[in-house]
């Protein structure tokens, strides 16, 4: 009964690997894994693949396939005592294994990318579950299950240690043209930081984007961590084809950014302090987790910290409209080969967006661009 069981969970973990693996090889969208959301966050990140090139549900793949086919195979072996134990070793250090790497890729969900995938997490708990029914209905001694276990799990040990080394904190993208950017007035914009840092470096960000997110909730551990001597200037840019025309051709996975980013801006415009809170707001978990605001909520929250007059009439503003054609031509100028991705940092003539998991790396890669 144990092995039918376990077969059974071996198989849905199989079937939601290949569908990582497919969308890891050939970037089609899964269902609620859209931009912006935290599974998207997840399977894009640098640690969804092993020497940036293989995917790491690939892995999982080949361990599930392999665990499935020794589940089916010991059941055809029963009598033969001698194979059925060996199968049923083998079977033991693949559940450890995969248990190591579920527990390992759960802590990379939480403390590196700080986001969770629906899909990943309930193939790691299927794998979770799979180790205990296998310990429970295995033939071996004591001792035996939990060797064959350990070994199992220092496998995924090896592999956490391999990603921890070969996966740097890098630039997923940078460039720069041969003069300075003419990036807004950071006495115009909101500011992390001091006001005399001796540099000033811009962030360009979307607020339906869940990198963004990220990268902005570190800014104010970074500027610490850089002695003060840096300020950060956030500059919300929208990513929507109806109000920015750089946006590269096919790309829709941010309808709604516009809105959000005018009434942002409306709110600066009107009350900085309503400002900071619709900011916190926009970048806040809900339950299940962080996904992005939409336009109505966003206007509705908008008028209860400012008023529906106020906010009307800060809408209206030409400061709102200049601001919004400023940066989204600054967008289209650091925007190489089609590509348009955000978060974005800019300083002096120099760009840069970030791919890192934690405020040391990010600093680094700040320092990178001051130089």
């Amino acid at each position: 009964m144990i092995d039918r069981v376990a077969v059974l969970f071996s198989a849905a973990a199989l079937v939601l690997s290949v569908i990582l693996c497919i969308h890891a090889l050939s970037g089609h969208g899964l269902i609620g894994c859209s931009a912006g959301t935290s599974c998207n966050e997840v399977l894009g990140s640098r640690w969804s693949y092993l020497f940036g090139l293989i995917p790491v549900s690939g892995l999982a793949v080949v361990c599930y396939v392999a665990m499935t086919l020794c589940l089916l195979f010991r059941r055809g072996f029963e009598a033969d005592e001698q194979f059925f134990r060996w199968l049923d070793r083998v079977t033991l250090v693949l559940a450890g294994a995969i248990a190591g790497s579920a527990i390992w890729f759960i802590w990379l969900q939480k403390n590196m990318i700080r986001s969770f995938c629906p899909y990943c997490m309930t193939a790691h708990v299927c794998g979770l579950i799979l180790l205990c029914l296998l310990l429970a209905g295995s033939r071996q001694k004591f001792i035996a299950r939990i060797l064959c276990s350990l070994a199992g799990i220092a496998l995924a040990g090896c592999l956490a240690g391999v990603q921890l080394s070969t996966t740097p904190r890098t630039a997923y993208e940078r460039g720069f043209i041969p003069e300075a950017l003419p990036v807004p007035p950071y006495e115009e914009m909101p500011l992390i930081g001091s006001p005399q840092a001796e540099d000033v470096v811009t962030l360009m960000f979307d607020y339906r984007c869940s990198h963004c997110r990220k990268i902005h909730s570190l800014l104010g551990e970074v500027a610490g961590l850089l002695d003060g001597k840096v300020a950060f200037s956030v500059v919300p840019v929208p990513l929507g084809k109806d109000c920015n025309p750089y946006v590269p051709a096919g790309e829709d996975r941010f309808k709604g950014s516009c809105e959000l980013t005018r009434y942002a801006l409306a709110l600066w415009r009107c009350d900085r302090d309503a400002y900071a809170g619709f900011d916190a707001w926009l970048f806040e978990d809900r339950p299940g987790g962080w996904y992005p605001r939409e336009p109505g909520e966003a206007f509705d929250k908008a008028c209860a910290l400012v008023g529906r007059e106020n906010l009307v009439r800060a809408l209206s503003d030409p400061w709102i409209s200049r601001y919004m054609a400023d940066v989204c031509e600054l967008f289209g100028r650091t925007s190489t080969q089609g590509k348009g991705a955000v978060p974005r940092f800019i300083h002096g003539d120099r760009w840069l967006v970030p791919d890192v998991d934690d405020a040391s790396g990010l600093s680094e890669l700040v320092r990178e661009l001051l130089q």
